[in-house]
C-alpha cells in the first residue's frame, strides 16, 4: 500500500533507489554539520542500508513525479541498552525538492507504521545549530530530553548535540522486543 499526497507518494524504499537516496544525502555530509559523518557512502554502503533497515523496521522514500526526494528510516538503539520498542530517527529532503511537505508527509507515514508494529517511543539526535530541524522535531510533539555540548566534530569545529523523544503509545504493546520475522510494513 502506498501513501500519496499532490503526486506525492510514500513507499517502501527498494535498493534501486540508493542512488537518489546517496545523491539527497551528499550535500548534508560535505556541505553541513547537520550530518556529522565527514565521508559519503558508496552506492553498495546505500544499497545494504536499505535491506538492512527493512530487515527489522520500516525505510520510506518520497517519490514526487518519479523522483526520490526525500527518505526516512529508523533504527534500533538497543547498542546501548535493552530499549526496548525505542527506534532513532533518520529523514532527509533533497535540498532542491520541487514540492512542500516531503518532510511531513515521511514522517506522518512512518509514526502511523511505528504505532501499528508496537514502537513506543522515537529518538532523534540534532546538532544543536539545525533550528529548522529542531522546530520540525519540537511540531510534531518531540520534546528535548538532553544537550551534549561538543559532543560532534567536523569542519574544524566542536558541535552541540541534542536528543529529543517522542512517546508514541503509552504502554508497549509487548514485554520483549519486537519479532523481526513477522513484521509488516502494509500499514503505510
Amino acid at each position: 500500500m502506498k501513501f500519496q499526497s499532490q503526486q506525492l507518494t510514500i513507499r517502501p524504499a527498494q535498493v534501486d533507489d540508493a542512488k537518489q537516496i546517496q545523491q539527497i544525502y551528499t550535500p548534508y555530509i560535505l556541505n553541513t554539520v547537520f550530518n556529522l559523518e565527514e565521508t559519503v557512502g558508496t552506492l553498495s554502503y546505500y544499497e545494504q542500508l536499505i535491506i538492512e533497515a527493512q530487515s527489522h523496521l520500516p525505510f520510506l522514500v518520497a517519490e514526487y513525479e518519479g523522483a526520490v526526494v526525500g527518505f526516512v528510516y529508523v533504527s534500533e538503539i538497543s547498542f546501548m541498552l535493552n530499549l526496548v520498542n525505542t527506534c532513532a530517527l533518520s529523514i532527509y529532503v533533497a535540498e532542491d525538492a520541487p514540492i512542500r511537505g516531503v518532510g511531513q508527509s515521511l514522517f506522518t507515514a512512518l509514526e502511523r507504521t511505528l504505532t501499528a508494529l508496537g514502537m513506543t517511543q522515537i529518538i532523534a539526535n540534532i546538532v544543536a545549530t539545525n533550528e529548522r530541524s529542531i522546530r520540525f522535531h519540537e511540531k510534531n510533539g518531540f520534546q528535548l530530553l538532553s544537550t551534549f555540548p561538543q559532543a560532534g566534530y567536523k569542519f574544524g569545529q566542536w558541535h552541540a548535540v541534542k536528543w529529543f523523544g517522542k512517546k508514541l503509545a503509552a504502554e508497549p504493546l509487548q514485554s520483549e522486543a519486537l519479532p523481526t520475522e513477522s513484521l509488516s510494513f502494509s500499514v503505510y
